[in-house]
C-alpha cells in the first residue's frame, strides 16, 4: 500500500463486522444521516471487505465486493480523508474483482463524488437516482476482456 501509516487487509463480514460498523455508523448513520435500518440490510455477509488500519491498529476505512462485481460502502473516517485510503480501497477492491474473474464493476456513487471514480476510470451508466434520501447515479468501469 502506498499511504504511509496505514496497511490494508481483506476480510470477511464475520471476521471484522465490529470494525466495519464503528466504521459505517460514524460515515452513514451519524454524519450522512442515513437511517440504520436501511445501512443494516443484512446483506453485508455476501461480500468481502477491504478494511484500513491506522499504526495503532483502529480501522479507520472499508469497502466491500460482491460476487457480481457491486462494489459499495466505501467510506474513511473524516479524520484520515485526503490521504489516499479511498483510492488504495478502490483499487484493492477492483484487484479482487480481477482475481474473482469479474469483467465489470459498478457502484452507485452519490452525486458529488463522481470525480473521484471517474479518476479511477468509472464511468456513468443512466440517470441520477435516490438511495436512502442521497442523490446517486450508477457507475460502472469494464476491468476484464469478454
Amino acid at each position: 500500500m502506498s499511504t504511509p501509516g496505514y496497511s490494508l487487509e481483506i476480510v470477511t463480514w464475520q471476521e471484522a463486522e465490529s470494525d466495519i460498523r464503528l466504521v459505517r455508523n460514524v460515515v452513514f448513520v451519524e454524519e450522512l444521516g442515513i437511517p440504520a435500518e436501511l445501512e443494516w440490510n443484512g446483506l453485508d455477509a455476501d461480500y468481502v471487505y477491504v478494511i484500513a488500519r491506522d499504526s495503532a491498529g483502529n480501522t479507520v476505512a472499508t469497502g466491500r465486493i460482491n460476487g457480481d462485481g457491486n462494489i459499495g460502502r466505501m467510506a474513511v473516517l473524516p479524520l484520515h480523508r485526503g490521504k489516499g485510503l479511498g483510492s488504495e480501497l478502490l483499487k484493492n477492491l477492483i484487484q479482487i474483482a480481477n482475481r474473482k474473474r469479474i469483467n465489470r464493476v459498478w457502484l452507485n456513487a452519490q452525486i458529488g463524488v463522481e470525480a473521484f471514480y471517474a479518476k479511477h476510470g468509472f464511468e456513468p451508466v443512466g440517470e441520477e437516482f435516490e438511495e436512502a434520501g442521497i442523490s446517486h447515479v450508477k457507475m460502472e468501469k469494464q476491468i476484464r476482456q469478454v
